[in-house]
């Protein structure tokens, strides 16, 4: 009889402690100090997540990595050629350092920066990703 209660409480105590933000996320934390922030169903392509909203900006910069899970199966990228959300020549997105350093390495890994310049700053760090990961 305790237990049952017990568990109940546990529950309605985590379940409360959960913090809630204004997209679907998860804080999770493990053993090693490991902290993790697990966003689902950001659908890029959709009006209310551009921009993104500033709470997740800013995890994202408190961040040491970013998994990203995303289905890169079909040849037409989704946002291509979409007038509400415009995509400059990435010249224009950056500093001329950082500018400099994406220049470097896409010649690193044998890759035509000038490509790149129609995608979406998300498509670019995936596409950079998977070449890193073909080369390594």
């Amino acid at each position: 009889m305790v237990e049952p209660v017990l568990s109940r409480l546990k529950k309605y105590l985590i379940v409360n402690k959960t913090k809630h933000y204004p997209y679907p996320a998860y804080d999770v934390s493990l053993a090693g100090n490991i902290h993790l922030h697990l966003v689902g169903s950001i659908h890029m392509a959709s009006k209310n997540m551009f921009p993104l909203p500033q709470t997740l900006i800013n995890k994202l910069n408190q961040s040491d990595a970013l998994i990203v899970e995303a289905d890169i199966t079909d040849t037409v990228p989704p946002l291509t050629n979409n007038p509400d959300i415009p995509c400059p020549p990435v010249k224009q997105r950056l500093s001329p350092s950082l500018y400099l350093k994406f220049k470097h390495y896409c010649q690193e890994i044998k890759l035509h920066y000038e490509q790149l310049d129609g995608l979406a700053a998300w498509q670019i760090a995936l596409f950079l990703q998977a070449n890193q990961a073909h080369i390594a």
